[in-house]
């Protein structure tokens, strides 16, 4: 700084130097300056001074050095400055402590997974894949087991998928109709006329002969 104000011919009376920022309270980021506050007494204004001071892009250690001439009379003295300067360090602090903390709290929500099983009720008969993150990976897994393997589960599928009873057992298909007391279908009703028109000729038959019989029985 020092050959800058010899390099241009700068008068100046320097008061105090402070370093400051971020980078002193460990709330730096990877593009962050190290700050470097330097009060003044003299002429020349606070951008022109600035302007000198940067304009080289000076740097330590790769970081670059961003040095802020101040004077009494503009922005104030250093002792003025720098409360500003933590006042400004602390919201940030603050910030970013709360962003923290929601990252953190997003991190325990519960995540939606899948599962994938060759038998849904018995996860140890056969295949068991869990915490499938997507749809698409879990429809593949399926694809890859044998189709031989999970018959019982395709068939369940058919046969009950209508009564929210999938459990891999054929246990509790949708009880059969009873039929209404009182009525009677036409085929039952054509069943009975033909046993009772059967039933009619057969006794026909059976009278004359029983006739036939007790005649010759006088007859002798």
């Amino acid at each position: 700084m020092q050959s800058k104000i010899d390099e241009y011919g700068i008068n100046i009376e320097l008061v105090d130097v402070a370093v400051s920022g971020s980078r002193c309270r460990g709330l730096e980021e990877a593009a962050s300056d190290l700050d470097v506050v330097v009060e003044y007494r003299g002429r020349e204004s606070e951008d022109d001074l600035f302007n000198a001071f940067n304009e080289d892009g000076f740097t330590i250690g790769g970081v670059k050095v961003d040095i802020n001439p101040i004077t009494e009379g503009k922005t104030g003295t250093l002792g003025e400055y720098l409360p500003g300067v933590e006042a400004y360090l602390a919201e940030k602090r603050a910030a970013m402590q709360e962003k923290a903390a929601e990252q953190a709290q997003e991190g325990k929500q519960t995540a939606v997974t899948l599962t994938v099983a060759e038998c849904g009720e018995f996860h140890n008969f056969g295949e068991y894949h869990e915490n499938i993150a997507g749809v698409e990976e879990a429809i593949a897994i399926f694809n890859r087991i044998p189709p031989e393997n999970k018959p019982l589960a395709k068939i369940e599928e058919l046969e009950e998928c209508n009564y929210n009873m999938i459990d891999n057992v054929l246990n509790n298909e949708k009880p059969k109709e009873e039929k209404q007391a009182g009525r009677i279908s036409i085929k039952e009703k054509l069943a009975e006329k033909k046993a009772v028109i059967e039933q009619r000729d057969k006794s026909d038959k059976e009278v004359p002969e029983k006739g036939t019989e007790k005649k010759s029985e006088r007859e002798i």
